[in-house]
């Protein structure tokens, strides 16, 4: 009995999920989810070039599935690998972006702890609101104490970091449909726009999905005999994003009731991983944060997200409403201010515009704000950066066309995937399927209240090519 509840219940999210991504993907086609460079989100209406993009993509993705068997042979995931290396050089190069804004404060950073000048952090007002950002300054300090200490060094370890989460991601394949057509799996996921530009992006995203599929690869391997390692790992995450919490409760769930076994049974390594986990985190912020940034130093509070998740204008964007003095009063008072419609308009835009911007905003982390000199945010001008300096430049246009008409269409095939998983294929879904719903469904629940921004979705890219690549390359068999 506890199974069949068990197992009608992720059917269930299955379909609901289906259902919502299918919703997505429609919407998107007539209406575009856009990030303005005021630093605002915004609805327009889809362009021709949109639907080119998505029509030209499509037909090479057809294709690719249509000639599977003779492309994999004449793409060997060397190729892949070693062109996704050159292009992404030769980018960080051709769009020398200094960094700025937080990726500025986290190179800042880095660049003191490589040179051992910890006192830093005690003069610089970020690190005291945000010193959650101090474990990705040691990381990348790290790196620049052995390795010449240059924005360069850092692009790339992005370049490399996103090698290893293709690699993990493959890896997870295994779980999910055992033999694939590994080398198109390569080829499409290291091509998807977004992960060549995110080589200018100096801060934690690229670091955490790493880190997060790691533990997810290590957890499937060995459900029960992970125990204590992996909490650790949980906390490290945790300390580059918040968002590892939603893996330690997927994987509670799983344990809790994907098995016959006892709950009692299971209780001491339960209790004994979240108590580690809690030790690694509170030494962190307790006994390393204070030594840092000193003990004045105030984190942002939880309710200033949740505020400014709530605003009006910009349903949940940025509108420079962070403050350390918000209170659950403030949030309360805010929520008692819409009337129920209200709420309803602000949760439903603010969720169609995260999960169908499409671009992850990659395209600001790489080229920079607009309006600024060439000088000012490149290290030096090439003949990309004099064609790529503003967003209302054709190339960004193609480009953003290009990356929301990818996602849109990895969007639609991971729909497709889930269905196929759940309510076609035979047999019970793989542990893997149901780690996955467990994370679109926390994700699409957190940022409800949360802030949004785009990039915030760029955890679950892996899990896109798990349900969408992966179904459509996996070998004729199941």
């Amino acid at each position: 009995m506890k199974q069949r509840l068990y197992d009608s219940f992720f059917k269930g999210l299955a379909g609901i999920l289906f259902l919502l991504l299918m919703a997505f993907f429609l919407a998107a086609l007539f209406v575009k989810a856009v990030y303005r460079y005021d630093d605002s989100p915004a609805f327009v209406s889809a362009e021709w070039y949109d639907w080119a993009a998505i029509i030209l993509l499509g037909l090479f993705l057809f294709l690719m599935c249509r000639y599977r068997k003779s492309l994999d042979r004449w793409i060997p995931k060397q190729v892949s690998i070693s062109l996704f290396f050159v292009i992404s050089l030769l980018f960080a190069v051709l769009v020398p972006l200094k960094p700025f804004s937080d990726m500025k404060q986290l190179y800042d950073g880095a660049l003191a702890v490589s040179r051992g000048e910890f006192s830093f952090f005690r003069t610089t007002d970020y690190f005291q609101m945000y010193p959650n950002n101090l474990f990705a300054c040691v990381i990348y300090g790290a790196l620049l104490a052995v390795f010449p200490d240059s924005v360069m060094t850092l692009k790339i370890c992005n370049i490399c970091v996103a090698q290893g989460i293709v690699f993990l991601t493959r890896k997870l394949l295994d779980y999910l449909f055992g033999q694939v057509y590994e080398n198109l799996f390569y080829f499409c996921s290291l091509f998807f726009l977004p992960i060549i530009l995110y080589v200018n992006h100096i801060y934690t995203d690229q670091l955490f999905v790493l880190g997060s599929l790691l533990i997810v690869y290590l957890y499937l391997r060995q459900p029960g005999g992970t125990w204590i390692f992996l909490p650790v790992l949980l906390a490290g995450a945790y300390l580059l994003r918040p968002q590892s919490a939603f893996y330690g409760i997927a994987f509670l769930i799983l344990f809790l009731f994907g098995n016959r076994q006892e709950i009692k049974e299971k209780l001491l390594p339960v209790l004994g991983g979240l108590l580690i986990f809690i030790l690694v985190v509170a030494g962190f912020f307790r006994g390393i944060v204070p030594k840092l940034v000193g003990t004045d130093a105030k984190s942002m509070p939880v309710w200033s997200y949740i505020y400014m998740g709530l605003n009006e204008e910009e349903f949940g964007f940025q509108d420079n409403s962070h403050s350390m003095t918000r209170s659950p009063e403030d949030v309360k008072e805010r929520i008692a201010s819409y009337t129920p419609v209200q709420l309803g308009k602000i949760l439903v835009k603010k969720t169609d515009w995260m999960w169908t911007e499409g671009t992850y905003q990659a395209s600001r982390y790489a080229f920079g704000d607009d309006g600024m000199q060439p000088l000012e945010k490149f290290e030096y001008e090439t003949w990309l950066t004099r064609r790529t300096k503003d967003s209302a430049d054709r190339l960004r246009i193609v480009a953003d066309a290009f990356m929301r008409g990818q996602y849109l269409l990895l969007l639609l095939i991971t729909a497709y995937g889930i269905f196929r998983i759940f309510f076609v294929r035979k047999g019970k879904p793989p542990e893997i399927a149901h780690v996955g719903l467990l994370l679109f469904y926390a994700n699409l629940f957190f940022y409800l209240i949360w802030e949004i921004k785009s990039r915030y979705l760029l955890p679950l890219y892996p899990f896109l090519l798990l349900f969408g690549l992966g179904n459509l390359f996996k070998k004729e068999r199941e």
